[in-house]
């Protein structure tokens, strides 16, 4: 990850895997979608938006996290390819 720590909590969670930021977004979402199915009118709408930015959080840490792995993937390939250095 990047050293900046523009977002040391996102680098964590990445890092980490299943954080406890990740159980906390899943659990509000899981409450926001009981709101969205059982609520009326207002509550109901507002519960949707909320759901289509929690569902895009939760895909963007899910990219992240393949990424990561991909990254790591190919830095373990380059590292057992290609000849020996013998000097």
């Amino acid at each position: 990850m990047d050293n900046n720590n523009t977002y040391p909590h996102l680098d964590a969670a990445v890092e980490q895997g299943n954080s406890p930021i990740v159980e906390r977004l899943q659990t509000t979402r899981a409450k926001l979608d009981r709101t969205f199915r059982v609520g009326a009118g207002r509550d109901r709408e507002r519960a949707r938006a909320a759901l289509a930015a929690y569902d895009r959080a939760l895909d963007l840490y899910h990219r992240l996290i393949d990424l990561r792995d991909e990254a790591r993937g190919a830095a373990d390939s380059n590292m057992h390819s290609g000849t020996a250095i013998t000097k």
